[in-house]
Formats: C-alpha cells, structure tokens, sequence
C-alpha cells in the first residue's frame, strides 16, 4: 500500500440550549457541544473498500474504488444493498456526499481505496447530535486522507445533505455547525440572515423555499455558483453564527437507554408548517426568540434568567404541538427535573433531560431522584 497510515478523527455531541426545533424552520437556536462522549473514526489504504460499525460489529465490504462509486450512484439508498445495514448506511450516505462534493466542484484526488472504522460512545437517538458527530469524525477523516482541504461551512453542508437528502431523514442545521466547531453558537437560520449572504440560483430557492431543513446543502443550494474570497471557494446562504463563552453554567443531563427518532417526531410539523399551520408557524417563531434571549443570558453571566428560558424550551413546545408528538413519558421526566429545582428541557429530541442546576443540593436530588430508576446523572464537561 501507498499508505498505510492510520488517519483518526474525533466528534463530539451537541445539546441545544435554546431554539430548537426552530433551525429547520427559519429560526435560531443556541447550543453546545460538551465532552461526556464522543465518536472516533479510523481512515487508511486497503485493497479493498470496507465500511465498519465498531461499535455494532458490523462491516460492508463493496469492492475496489470503482465499485464503490458506481454504487453509490445506483439509487441510493433504498435500490442497493445497503439498505437495511441502519448507521452503516448513514455513513455510506456521508461517503457518498463526500466525493458528490468533490466532483460538482471539481476537487481532484487519489482514486484510492479506503477501510473507514469508526465507533461511538455517545447513547442513541436521546438529542445529543450522534450521528452528526460520526458524520464530522468521518469527514475530517476523509478530508485528510484525500488532501482535499474541505473545511467550515462546507463540511457541515456534506454532514447535512447526507442526512436529509441521502437518507431522507430530518435533520436541523443546527447540528453540523455546532459539532463542527466544538463551541457553544448562537445560530439564526432566518431568512434575513440568509438574504445578506446569497447570490444567483441560491437566492431565488431562498425565496421559494418553505420549511428549510438545511442551509447550502439542499439540491437547489448545493450548485457549483461560488463566490471567490481570498482565493478561496465558499458557497452563499449560510447562517449567521456566534461564539459564546459558556464555561461558568452548571449544565447537566439525565439519560438512560430508551431513545427517540426525532426524524419521525419533526415529521408531522414539517408538514404542519409547509401547509400554513397558524399554531404551528407562531409557535416556532416564539421558541425561535427564545435563542436572543439566552444568547443575552450568556454573555450577561446570568445563571437565573437562562434558566427561565431553559424552562421555556419545555413550556413552550407543549402548548404548540401534540403530548404525544413530544412523547408523554419524556414530558414528565423533565418536568420531575424541574420540581426538584432544576432548569430543564429536551437536549434535542425527547428521550433525555438537559438542563441547569442553580446549585449542588439540586444536583444531588437528581441524583438520588433519577439514579435509582436506572438512569444516568452528569455534570455537562465544557472542556476536554
């Protein structure tokens, strides 16, 4: 082999602190990355093209570079034979993004073929930005290995259109720039934001554009019409974006196995958006405010007004959408939270509590209230 180095990346989770789910639908949001888990993924030369789960014990074996890129190219994912292998074909999907990029902007590389292995800590379908976590690692990974030097907003474009249009899952754009960027960052997805930054085919889907589930990856985004800075090439309609200092706020979270698939549970507001839902469309613009106003708590220090809007983030989505869309079980676990003291609400999708402890007496009653159920209790860790 040319190369037989082993190239290794690592992601890390995300939890959104305000907004969410209003980045799919031209909002704002604010969130985190944190350092309780993590994904790894292993890149180097083989004489074969081999995809593998560690973490599943799973491996898909395609054959030489060639083989693998007419696949991809056979009805992916549904008229293959990956369909079916679950997380593997969302990295096959990611693979696939990845060298669809290099061609419609002409990035040369070796054709060579790879062993990609990549594993994960971070508990499934619980709001914590899993797959997109293995998403980056795999990208960093593939972007070193080739020498193609993608970076920034392009990146998280791959990691998003892989997901929402290759798998054809929901996904906010939320996730990729926070894990990206490993920081905690205010977003704002709206149209104003956008229409700063947007030229030729991208402003008139800006403008046509309904329910915006990604930023400048969808098909009519990810077109070869770039804008030339400092010899460099970057796509228009991006987000605008702000690093916070969030290093001082007692964050914590509550997790145990079962999990949510937050594809599924957007699913019936996405249509509810698309079609005019009044309840639905003023819903999403109130918890989209709720980002402005941690963003202020942030950058004030102010421990008890972000956690009023924590609080929000929970209050608020029941009144907009349906007990049973946002999971009844997951309701009440978050607000056992709050009547032990706590700020909290969903991290993501339901299946766990993230949140903010005002002091260390409400820490050790989450604890001693969650732990015996068979749940896990843990501080947030800001920094590695």
């Amino acid at each position: 082999m040319r190369n037989s180095r082993v190239i290794a990346k690592t992601a890390y989770p995300r939890v959104s602190i305000a907004g969410n789910p209003a980045d799919g639908f031209w909002g704002k949001t604010l969130s985190t990355v944190f350092y309780n888990f993590s994904a790894t993924a292993s890149l180097q030369e083989s004489g074969e093209v081999e995809v593998a789960d560690l973490s599943q014990q799973r491996i898909l074996k395609i054959g030489n570079y060639k083989d693998a890129r007419y696949l991809m190219f056979q009805g992916f994912p549904t008229e293959n034979n990956i369909s079916g292998y679950g997380e593997l074909s969302h990295i096959f999907a990611v693979v696939k993004t990845f060298f669809d990029f290099c061609q419609m902007n002409e990035i040369e590389h070796d054709k060579k073929a790879f062993s990609l292995r990549y594993s994960s800590t971070i508990p499934y379908r619980l709001g914590f930005s899993g797959s997109t976590a293995v998403s980056i690692a795999a990208l960093r990974a593939f972007n070193e290995f080739y020498g193609t030097n993608i970076c920034g907003n392009d990146l998280e474009s791959i990691a998003l259109h892989a997901e929402t249009h290759e798998t054809r899952r929901y996904a906010g754009p939320q996730d990729p720039v926070t894990v990206n960027r490993e920081a905690c960052v205010f977003m704002d997805f709206s149209k104003d934001a956008y229409r700063k930054d947007s030229v030729g085919k991208n402003r008139i889907a800006l403008e046509n554009a309904v329910v915006h589930a990604d930023y400048s990856a969808s098909d009519a985004y990810l077109v070869n019409v770039p804008r030339e800075e400092n010899n460099a090439t970057r796509y228009s309609c991006l987000p605008v974006v702000e690093v916070l200092d969030v290093g001082e706020f007692p964050f914590f979270i509550v997790y145990g196995e079962q999990g949510s698939d937050s594809s599924t549970e957007l699913s019936p507001n996405v249509f509810a958006f698309y079609t005019g839902n009044k309840k639905v469309i003023d819903g999403m613009t109130r918890i989209s405010l709720l980002a402005d106003s941690a963003k202020d708590a942030i950058k004030g220090k102010d421990i008890l007004e972000l956690g009023k809007v924590i609080n929000d983030g929970i209050y608020l989505p029941i009144e907009v959408f349906s007990h049973d869309y946002l999971g009844r079980g997951n309701i009440e676990l978050v607000k056992e939270a709050i009547s032990l003291g706590a700020y909290a609400k969903f991290p993501g999708s339901g299946g766990a509590v993230f949140g903010l402890c005002p002091d260390e007496k409400v820490f050790k009653s989450l604890r001693d209230r969650f732990e015996p159920k068979g749940y896990n209790v843990e501080r947030l860790k800001l920094e590695r």
